[in-house]
């Protein structure tokens, strides 16, 4: 028995891949084949579908080889036996010899085949039925050459001169170049002269003329000559002028003022000058309007160009399949690094049956890379209702469970597993071990790390209810016991976070935690608790929102949203004389149901979004009422967010599965665009917080456990021009129209009040003049007098303005003149 031979090696320069059918159609080389077996294609366009389709590209397992290339157009050869017995049906020449070198054979080959089909063409047709095969013939003898005239014919196409050429000179005069010439045509008869012709011309008919033809090449070159002149200036000399400005008498200039034609030239451009300096005041001359046109172009619309797109979108079968989204948070130092947690969308009767067993909750880290895999997960005893990366130490990441615990996770261990796991699964890659893995992918395995969270609050010192927000309060801030004073150690680290639930509590944190002298344990509780209460009404503030403004500012103000729809701001910190204050410094009944988000614009800081049943409203810091109401849903308002780029844009997300855009630019009554993302509800949304000019994406998860990144066009992520002094007017004009609400309220308030007294006191008249006829009579004339000249206070006040406002505008117009004293 002969053994089996062994595979050829893959040579060096070569890249032997497998692609399927969808490669072949994103890449543009779906016609290679028999037919075709080589075909250039740019390196950029593989390594682009390696970047975007990560660990699932077909060209994947060969990155590194494909970085290696020592030019652009990379060839292609298909592989269709299978030359190396890997099993790939094509192969890439990395380096340009072995490209030529693939060129050259495939030409000889082409020309090889070429020439046996000419031959197997010319077989076949001598090998058909009837035909005589040509008998070649004989070979001639030379012969000496005998003329036929042909030299004659040869001799005639000959043309000699019959004489010697006739020289012709033409002189112009100097003064006559460049003239202007008038050429035309004149019939011979109307120039025939008898003294000076012999002969009057005629047309003859039958007149032929046969002329002989030679090929004649004439070139005319003038005759040239290389010269060269050196023009040299003269030497410089120093000079020096003396003048005097001209200047006129006193006389002459008083001459020249009393002059009629210069006061009527003056009287005559006055008004075309004023108006002139209007507009120049008005308006800004030297505005580039072509700069500005696309901005302007730029308004939200239902064009190509506007149209939010899925960008990317996760689920992961054994953590998120059936669960809703409850909480989303990007990663700030790493591009496309997005985590999310699921929560069960269970009921209170059925929480209350599974009520014992504990299900455990995760939070999924997921990287654009593999959006198959997560890159790893934090696992919680329970669901996890909300969470957030540290800010100044990424690796540090807190969440807030069902069951009122607080946990901190520490991925610098995962981060570090994962690092060793991608150099080895790169060192199997170059060795043929194994297929590789990109530094933000998978590793080219499908076991997940999980990561256990590091500490977890206690039981009993931590919140009644499901842990609803969390927030970080940022680097150089520290919270200070008893009384919740703000300090700002110059550390740059953050190492607090807050806490809230609906059981009307905000909870303070640090994560420093130190061993309990005592039990010799860590302990971890939080260092500072606050109540909320309702204000002015009775009860507690069950707050599941808040949002902190500028701690570093020593502002100890946050606003918080209840499940009973009120918006309050607090004061988290207690005075030095009273142990128990009120924190809840202004509440606001603003929606009848719960608030789910509660945002700070980040161009106008005290302006707040609270978002809750079918409306959102926007307030300003300190202010009871809300500058603008929008118009109700035909849906539930889940989520919103201002944007980050534009000051007058924000998104809201409704239980329908839409994300509505409010581009108060455009429209105030309506959204200018609404986007369906899917047909369920929508729990949670977050931009990117990186600013890209090129890309902006928002994160959106859904009912289903889907999170959904969405890329938003060019029009929603670049401002129009002056968008925040337009913004900062409609505010504006919003806070003037509020305070005149406010004082019409006030005023008509006073009347009512002044109306009833009114009323009693003629009713009181009445009764005490007894059996007096006429006085009942009088009282009420006199009591419906004073009704009359109250109800009409406000219309006469308004009548006399008018009036006067009339009056100025007759007095400036020209029709009326000034009232003199």
């Amino acid at each position: 028995m002969s053994e089996e031979a062994a595979p050829i090696p893959v040579p060096d320069g070569v890249v032997s891949v497998f692609l399927t059918g969808t490669t072949l159609k994103l890449v543009g080389i779906e016609d290679m084949g028999p037919g075709l077996l080589l075909k250039r294609i740019e390196k950029d366009v593989i390594m682009h579908d390696i970047q975007f389709r990560g660990a699932i590209s077909d060209f994947h397992g060969s990155k590194k080889g494909l970085i290696r290339a020592d030019y652009d157009s990379l060839l292609m050869r298909y592989n269709e036996d299978d030359i190396y017995g890997d099993g790939n049906n094509f192969e890439i020449a990395i380096f340009q010899g072995v490209a030529e070198a693939w060129e050259r054979e495939v030409g000889e080959k082409l020309v090889a085949a070429a020439a046996a089909a000419e031959v197997a063409a010319e077989a076949a047709e001598a090998a058909k039925p009837g035909r005589k095969k040509k008998k070649k013939a004989a070979p001639k003898a030379s012969a000496p050459w005998v003329s036929a005239g042909s030299e004659f014919e040869i001799a005639e196409e000959g043309v000699l001169p019959a004489g010697a050429p006739v020289v012709v000179e033409v002189f112009r005069r100097r003064r006559e170049f460049g003239g202007a010439v008038a050429l035309g045509d004149t019939d011979s008869a109307d120039l025939w002269n008898s003294s000076q012709m012999e002969c009057r011309p005629f047309k003859d008919t039958a007149f032929t003329l046969d002329r002989m033809e030679a090929h004649v090449a004439t070139q005319a070159v003038p005759a040239t000559s290389a010269t060269g002149v050196q023009a040299t200036a003269g030497a410089s000399t120093h000079g020096a002028t003396q003048y005097a400005p001209l200047t006129m008498s006193p006389e002459e200039a008083r001459a020249h003022l009393d002059d009629g034609a210069l006061a009527a030239f003056l009287a005559r451009v006055d008004g075309l000058m004023e108006e002139a300096l209007q507009q120049n005041e008005a308006f800004d001359i030297f505005t580039n309007d072509f700069a500005t046109l696309a901005d302007d172009d730029a308004a939200v619309g239902a064009n190509a160009e506007n149209v939010i797109t899925e960008y990317q979108s996760f689920t992961d079968l054994t953590y998120s399949k059936g669960k809703q989204v409850s909480c989303i948070d990007w990663l700030g130092n790493t591009r496309g690094v997005v985590a999310v947690s699921c929560t069960e969308p269970a009921s209170f009767e059925e929480r209350v049956e599974a009520c014992g067993v504990s299900k455990p909750g995760a939070v999924l880290i997921w990287n654009f890379v593999d959006p198959i895999h997560p890159q790893y997960v934090l696992e919680a005893p329970t669901d996890v209702y909300s969470f957030a990366f540290n800010p100044v130490n990424p690796n540090l990441v807190a969440g807030g469970l069902l069951n009122g615990q607080v946990c901190l996770w520490d991925t610098s261990e995962v981060q570090r597993l994962k690092e060793a796991g991608r150099k080895k699964s790169s060192k199997n890659a170059s060795s043929g071990g194994g297929d590789g893995a990109d530094g933000g992918g998978s590793g080219g395995s499908s076991i997940i790390p999980v990561c256990q969270p590091k500490f977890v609050s206690e039981l009993h010192d931590s919140h009644v209810f499901a842990v609803t927000d969390l927030h970080w309060l940022g680097a150089d801030v520290q919270i200070c016991k008893p009384q919740g004073k703000l300090d700002n150690p110059k550390t740059g680290a953050c190492d607090f976070f807050a806490t809230t639930a609906a059981d009307g509590k905000v909870f303070f944190w640090d994560i420093r935690v130190k061993e309990d002298p005592k039990k010799h344990e860590m302990l971890w509780g939080p260092m500072y608790k606050i109540s909320m209460t309702r204000g002015d009404v009775a009860g507690d503030l069950a707050a599941i929102k808040f949002n902190f403004g500028d701690l570093k500012n020593d502002s100890s103000m946050l606003y918080c949203s209840s499940m009973d729809g009120e918006v309050a701001l607090c004061d988290f910190s207690k005075p030095d004389n009273d142990p128990h204050p009120e924190h809840a410094k202004l509440v606001s009944s603003a929606h009848a149901g719960p608030v789910r988000s509660i945002e700070r614009s980040p161009f106008f800081p005290d302006i707040m979004m609270s978002v809750g049943d079918w409306t959102f409203k926007l307030f300003k810091q300190g202010e009871k009422t809300p500058l603008f109401s929008s118009p109700s849903a035909d849906a539930y308002l889940s989520a919103g967010c201002f944007s980050p780029t534009r000051p007058g844009v924000l998104f809201t997300a409704k239980q329908d599965g839409t994300v509505d855009v409010w581009d108060f630019l455009d429209r105030s009554h309506e959204a200018s665009l609404m986007v369906r993302v899917n047909s369920g509800g929508i729990g949670a949304i977050k931009f990117w917080p990186q600013m890209d000019k090129r890309q902006q994406l928002l994160a959106v998860g859904d009912a289903s456990g889907v999170l959904h990144i969405m890329d938003l066009p060019r029009s929603l992520r670049r401002p129009v021009h002056r968008e925040k002094d337009l913004m900062l007017k409609f505010l504006n004009r919003e806070v003037e129209r509020v305070g005149d609400v406010a004082a019409r309220a006030v005023e008509r308030g006073k009347n009512i009040k002044v109306k009833a007294e009114t009323e009693k006191e003629g009713g009181t008249a009445a009764g005490g003049a007894g059996a007096t006829a006429p006085a009942p009579a009088a009282a009420a004339a006199e009591g419906g007098t004073a009704d009359k000249k109250v109800e009409l206070t406000m219309d006469e006040k308004a009548e006399e303005e008018y009036k006067v406002l009339e009056r100025d505008f007759m007095v400036s117009v020209g029709l009326a003149e000034e009232a003199r004293a």
